[in-house]
């Protein structure tokens, strides 16, 4: 009776379709299970089995597509029957299987350190080699893989996924384990770690907590890195901004979240269906969008996080400030204008409206009236003499 379930089901495997490599594969393990449990050989099921792994467009998901002991048993045939082929994929293995693979890594130590150099190392395998690095007793051969190079590796492959839920379990792992940066960049020279620092800084693949985080833990581990912070802090001085602005800017920011991020990753995965990434031009159209609106996520979140929204209420008139308008004479000319000085995004010369980091509001913040400033434009030198300040008028601000 076994023998017969063992021809029948053996009989299925060969005969399905080749595009169904996951379930004749996962048949062939368990027939292969079976046959070893009651001790019968199991040449001809092998033989079948390697023949689903030689031929699989994709070993990555078919191996991938299996439950962890269907990952390893795999695995095991590769490496007693085909390792050339098992060397040639090793990145296409899952983290568990790699596992069970001590010896056959450590002689293939050269090439996985070249992988991770060259920047082609699979996210599977960089979760693994990190992982590695923080665990102790880490292997030997390990050592041989730069921690600075592996990080660089990580952190691209992280920016350059096709979408954010296949880097997950890598993204966890840098942001989880405390102990992941410090051991990574421990012989890293000051120069490298400044560079992974502003890599950090300048990241569209984390969020702003998430970087902060990563930043802190670099702080503490390379106190020198602070200084890239006090810069930054420097130049990102916090913004007052009208709350029409605020939420106009907010509205963008969810728009990209919410609808054009997910309308990308959905064109990327359609793209990606076409095959061969290299020469897919759409994939590559799509890759650079996806660039363009994590920048662009990245530049809102940055900017809202500055920002302080409100309505100008409460403004004092007796000099000039954010939320007045300003009349001034032009003492060369004779003309006299009047200036509504309001937020940092609401700039609009046509109308008047200056925000209050343009240089003529600048020149003319904290003055009196009856104050000549100077002030410098295209025009070259010109004194403005303050005649009055107001409030800005509601209806002005209401058209922001």
């Amino acid at each position: 009776m076994i023998q017969e379930f063992h021809d029948g089901l053996l009989a299925a495997i060969e005969n399905a379709p080749a595009q169904q490599a996951g379930p004749r594969l996962a048949a062939a393990l368990v027939l292969e299970d079976l046959l070893s449990h009651l001790q019968t050989p199991t040449e001809q099921t092998t033989a079948v089995t390697l023949d689903i792994l030689r031929h699989a467009p994709n070993l990555s998901a078919l191996l991938n597509g299996l439950p962890a002991a269907g990952q390893k048993r795999a695995t095991a045939i590769l490496k007693q029957h085909d390792p050339d082929l098992l060397r040639r994929n090793l990145g296409a293995l899952p983290a568990k299987a790699l596992d069970d693979l001590g010896e056959f890594l450590a002689e293939a130590a050269g090439d996985i350190a070249g992988q991770v150099q060259n920047q082609k190392a699979s996210l599977e395998l960089l979760h693994w080699l990190c992982r590695q690095r923080t665990t102790e007793p880490a292997p030997d051969w390990i050592k041989t893989v730069s921690g600075s190079a592996l990080f660089a590796a990580a952190f691209n492959a992280i920016e350059n996924a096709a979408t954010r839920s296949e880097t997950k379990r890598l993204r966890d792992l840098l942001l989880n384990d405390q102990a992941m940066i410090t051991a990574l960049l421990a012989d890293a020279s000051p120069d490298v770690v400044r560079d992974h620092a502003r890599q950090i800084m300048r990241s569209t693949a984390f969020d702003e907590l998430d970087r902060r985080s990563l930043m802190a833990r670099l702080v503490k581990a390379f106190p020198f890195v602070q200084e890239l912070l006090v810069t930054k802090a420097r130049k990102e001085q916090p913004l007052i901004v009208s709350k029409a602005s605020f939420e106009k800017r907010q509205a963008e920011l969810q728009e990209i979240i919410q609808k054009k991020i997910p309308e990308n990753s959905r064109e990327i995965g359609v793209a990606r269906s076409y095959g061969d990434l290299r020469e897919n031009f759409e994939f590559k159209a799509a890759k650079d969008m996806q660039r363009l609106l994590m920048q662009q996520r990245a530049e809102l979140e940055s900017m809202l996080a500055r920002a302080t929204p409100t309505d100008f209420g409460g403004t004092i008139t007796d000099a000039v400030q954010i939320g007045t308008s300003v009349t001034v004479t032009d003492e060369g000319s004779g003309e006299q204008q009047t200036y509504h000085v309001l937020g940092a995004w609401d700039g609009d010369p046509a109308r008047n409206i200056l925000s209050y980091p343009a240089a003529l509001a600048q020149a003319l913040l904290d003055h009196k009236p009856g104050d000549a400033v100077k002030v410098q434009d295209e025009e070259g030198t010109r004194t403005l003499r303050i005649d009055g300040i107001d409030k800005v008028p509601a209806d002005v601000i209401g058209s922001l």
